[in-house]
């Protein structure tokens, strides 16, 4: 056991008991070393459902494991039942499938075949039976196809597996495309050519067009980020401008993730300001505006939730009023013990901004420091206005102005100075009549 679990998902059938005097090998839950030929003799394709089952359970009870080795063992002699747990799945069609595939006796199990054909349209979305399949019996042919010809069939079917799989406008009805996602996250690490992961790339944008924003943080921003510690320059570039494309599909802010762009994509991205190469930090002063105005959306998009989450509970505790003065006095009332909770929020708002504009004033003061004037002029030349409004009028004055206007200094460049003057104009406008 290396994962230290306990976790045991072998077919009760395998676990052989000593024999009692009395005959009775149910009530018997330990292991018997003295028959191994007759155990391998007897292994079945049902000790598998057994075991397919139970990955199953786990898949969809947020990994809860159905069995450990002593539950195992006591549900081989029916001392223990898994039902509690399987119960707590919201999917019924999933539930059955899996109390039927891991029932204590073998006999009553049906095969994989059969299986499929019962939860066809149920368990089994109708697409793995007419596209999905059949698309990607291909890739698991022998010999095994290359990740490079994997990554530029999949680009080049791309329209046709959207099509096939009936992709949704709405994200929430998207899910199925975790499957496509998972075709092109397999292979990106090994990839042999700068061009084939740049395809990847920018597949992986596309896709993460049509999902939600937990797919987008769990499954492709994870793989994106991966490039950021490729080779080849260009793919670091790439990288760049893909991270900051995808983000702005994220429209909702899962639980427990209100924090990512402090905590992991900005850290991840950050050793590119100082990479050797010039034209990874070029691409970074270009879109750096954009990740930092993306960022503060979603931390905006984070306090509403919260907020909103706030409200429902004081709707929640009007549900079983009667009375209908009952229900304004309590209404008032809950109204007073909510605003505290509220100002906790709007107080928690305000440092987590606190901080990524720290951290952005960070990258800021690295790319206007950059021995090359070609990353300042990049930098004031792409979103210096979104800049203004991320940091604020003040600190617009303090770190923006006060820095770019040192560049009047630069006498061997006139090409800077000519790029500050074209900027200046956006910083005054926002900042007004004070600088």
């Amino acid at each position: 056991d290396t994962s230290r679990r306990r976790v045991c998902y072998i077919a009760p059938e395998r676990l052989i008991g000593r024999l009692p005097s009395n005959g009775h090998s149910e009530s018997s839950g330990g292991l018997d070393d003295s028959h191994p030929q007759k155990v391998y003799k007897e292994l079945a394709p049902a000790m598998d459902i057994f075991s397919a089952g139970c990955v199953i359970i786990e898949l969809f009870c947020d990994g809860t494991p159905p069995f450990d080795l002593s539950q195992l063992l006591n549900y081989s002699c029916k001392n223990y039942s898994p039902w509690k747990l399987i119960d707590t799945i919201p999917d019924n069609n999933i539930k059955d499938l899996v109390e039927h595939m891991t029932q204590r006796k073998p006999e009553i199990r049906l095969s994989a075949e059969e299986y499929l054909i019962k939860q066809r349209g149920k368990s089994f979305p109708e697409y793995f039976y007419t596209f999905f399949k059949s698309y990607s019996q291909q890739f698991a042919t022998v010999p095994v196809m290359p990740s490079d010809d994997r990554v530029l069939i999949l680009n080049r079917d791309m329209d046709t597996i959207l099509a096939s799989m009936d992709v949704d406008d709405r994200v929430e009805k998207n899910s199925k495309l975790v499957l496509v996602i998972s075709l092109v996250t397999s292979v990106v690490r090994d990839l042999h050519f700068s061009s084939f992961r740049i395809i990847a790339l920018k597949l992986l944008l596309r896709l993460s067009s049509h999902v939600t924003s937990d797919i987008i943080l769990d499954r492709i921003l994870p793989y994106m980020l991966y490039f950021t510690q490729d080779t080849l320059p260009e793919v670091r570039a790439e990288t760049i401008r893909v991270v900051t494309a995808c983000i702005r599909n994220l429209k909702a802010v899962p639980r427990n993730d209100a924090n990512v762009f402090q905590d992991y994509i900005i850290p991840a991205l950050s050793p590119l300001l100082s990479d050797e190469v010039l034209q990874v930090r070029l691409t970074f002063a270009e879109n750096i505006a954009e990740l930092a105005d993306s960022a503060v959306k979603y931390l905006e998009m984070a306090q509403a939730q919260e907020i909103r989450e706030v409200i429902v509970q004081l709707k929640d505790q009007q549900k079983d009023k009667t009375s209908i003065s009952e229900t304004v006095v309590t209404i008032k009332k809950s109204a007073e013990e909510l605003k505290p909770e509220i100002q906790q929020v709007e107080s928690n708002y305000d440092m987590e901004l606190q901080q990524l504009k720290d951290l952005i004033h960070q990258k800021i003061f690295q790319l206007l420091s950059d021995s090359n004037h070609a990353v300042k002029m990049t930098l004031m030349a792409n979103g210096m206005d979104k800049l203004c409004l991320f940091f604020g009028r003040q600190k617009a004055n303090d770190i923006l102005l006060s820095h770019i206007v040192t560049f009047l200094n630069v006498k061997d460049d006139w090409r800077l100075r000519a790029c500050f003057f074209k900027t200046v104009v956006d910083v005054t406008m926002y900042v007004g009549w004070q600088c």
